[in-house]
């Protein structure tokens, strides 16, 4: 559980990071692009608009993370009151220091659903055992940094958070993660995940990044639902920085997620 506090703390702190560097324009390109949730109209408008010396509207207030999680919880997703708590006493433990004061004004501006993400990335991250081997944490939202912390087994870890919020639904076995044309040194080379879905096998050979997922896997898997006859997907938004926020649902309880909570939902991630 402290691992996943401080993982949540660390991204509160990424956030505020990338919002400064947005706002001055500095950031680099990197192998995973998150979403972009800004209206290039109003963006362009506002950078154009002159000034008039007219008070800058007040950014919207952060909604109580209960109130969040009974709109989510009307969508069959029920975050656990202990998780809410931890959530909701991370903010308040930032919102404290000085240092991060105004920190969320930025998202809660351009971003309606940044309190989901927030929610939902500390009840998906998952956490590790004494053996530092990755365990998942909730069985409807899987949610994880797309800069990894095992490399060699990354696609594995990424097949137990599938599993975990797959509901029983369908069965993946023999999973078997091949590293032999990955050269660590160069950054280079392919990294071969193979697998049983329901006994039939499948293979995906992904791009290797270094210490980056190659998120074509999502869009991989929602080809193998397809081919299975499977009616469901991997849904994915961004937690507003590097990382991914996975559902498995249906496209159109995707739809209704998305007009619920302002989060776009696609069936990549990039």
């Amino acid at each position: 559980m402290l691992i996943k506090k401080l993982c949540l703390t660390a991204l509160l702190f990424y956030l505020s990071m990338t919002s400064q560097e947005i706002k001055n324009d500095q950031l680099s390109d990197g192998p995973v692009a998150s979403f972009n949730f800004f209206d290039e109209d109003e963006t362009a408008a506002a950078e154009t608009e002159p000034e008039t010396g007219a008070q800058t509207e007040q950014p919207r207030e952060r909604r109580p993370t209960d109130e969040v999680a009974a709109d989510l919880a009307a969508l069959g997703i029920y975050v656990p009151d202990e998780v809410v708590n931890e959530i909701e006493d991370t903010y308040r433990m930032v919102e404290a220091d000085e240092a991060y004061a105004g920190m969320y004004d930025y998202y809660l501006e351009y971003d309606p659903g940044f309190e989901y993400r927030m929610l939902l990335s500390g009840w998906g991250y998952g956490d590790y055992d004494d053996d530092w081997n990755w365990i998942p944490s909730s069985d409807k939202v899987y949610a994880f940094d797309t800069e990894v912390f095992n490399m060699s087994e990354m696609y594995t870890d990424f097949m137990k958070g599938v599993i975990a919020i797959s509901g029983g639904e369908f069965e993946i076995t023999d999973i078997v993660e091949n590293t032999d044309d990955v050269d660590y040194d160069e950054g280079t080379g392919t990294q071969v995940l193979s697998f049983r879905y329901n006994g039939t096998p499948y293979t995906f050979e992904a791009t290797f990044y270094g210490d980056w997922l190659d998120c074509e896997v999502i869009g991989f898997m929602n080809r193998v639902f397809e081919t299975e006859g499977n009616p469901k997907r991997l849904l994915a938004t961004d937690d507003g920085g590097q990382g991914c926020i996975l559902f498995y649902n249906t496209p159109e309880w995707g739809d209704e997620l998305e007009a619920a909570t302002g989060m776009d939902l696609n069936e990549y991630f990039y």
